[in-house]
């Protein structure tokens, strides 16, 4: 049920900037056949949105602007993790040749924050930027492990457990078991749970009993092999998870030490 103090004006405006977004563009008669609106209005919405500089138009064509891009990298710039995870995913990368990630949870989506991209890693499906399903990658449930259970339910009942492929986990209980099992090793699998011929491994990152966020090594099932997915990586990504939860510390240490000077 929709909440009633919400701006329908508002809303709907979203919705045509995610069908410009999902669409990758497109002329007025082509995104009229995505939304349920008059002509004239979708019209009057998207020349809106031109003159305040949040979609361009290219000949017949309305796109998304770059505005955008300067919000969401103010935003990124805003996370404590941001500074201190560098080295530490780079040096994973080079180690396994992999796509390396570092995510945090945003509005119960797990979010990709960084991502460094070794000789043999497909970076496709990991745009900075991209939202993912906490349940069906493995940084989001290195996260979900370490959250209250108030916050886990919260998170579900928000947004459930969708399919994507036949390993997808889509009973609440047996993610719930996966979780307990990821407390006590502090690393979480993916094994084509969103991606089909696609494996990850993670380890979140915490400081203080806050969950700061996860860092995996993604690559296809060709190069990860079970040996490499149960043995080799699950040691590379908790020790580079370490490696930034000490750098956590110091990055804390200093910007207190020089607030109190």
């Amino acid at each position: 049920m929709a909440n009633p103090r919400r701006v329908k004006a508002t809303n709907r405006t979203f919705d045509i900037l995610e069908v410009v977004n999902e669409q990758n563009g497109g002329s007025l008669s082509d995104l009229l056949k995505e939304v349920d609106l008059a002509e004239s209005t979708l019209y009057d919405h998207l020349e809106t949105l031109k003159d305040n500089g949040f979609v361009v138009k290219e000949g017949s064509e309305y796109k998304i602007s770059l505005k955008f891009l300067d919000y969401g990298m103010g935003a990124r710039e805003q996370k404590k993790i941001v500074p201190v995870s560098g080295d530490s995913l780079t040096q994973l990368v080079e180690k396994t040749g992999g796509l390396g990630l570092i995510s945090i949870e945003e509005q119960g989506w797990c979010v990709f924050l960084k991502k460094e991209v070794g000789e043999q890693g497909v970076s496709s499906i990991a745009r900075i930027g991209r939202r993912v399903p906490m349940h069906a990658s493995s940084s989001g449930k290195a996260m979900l492990a370490f959250y209250t259970e108030q916050k886990v339910d919260d998170i579900l009942e928000r947004h459930g457990l969708d399919f994507y492929t036949e390993q997808t986990i889509v009973e609440k209980e047996e993610l719930l078991e996966e979780l307990s099992q990821i407390r006590d090793s502090k690393v979480a699998y993916n094994d084509s749970e969103l991606v089909v011929g696609s494996r990850s491994v993670a380890s979140p990152i915490i400081h203080n009993n806050r969950v700061y966020g996860a860092i995996s090594i993604t690559d296809s099932r060709q190069r990860i092999d079970n040996e490499r997915f149960r043995n080799e990586l699950p040691e590379l990504v908790s020790a580079a998870a370490n490696d930034i939860e000490l750098r956590l510390g110091d990055h804390n240490v200093h910007i207190t030490g020089s607030g109190q000077r």
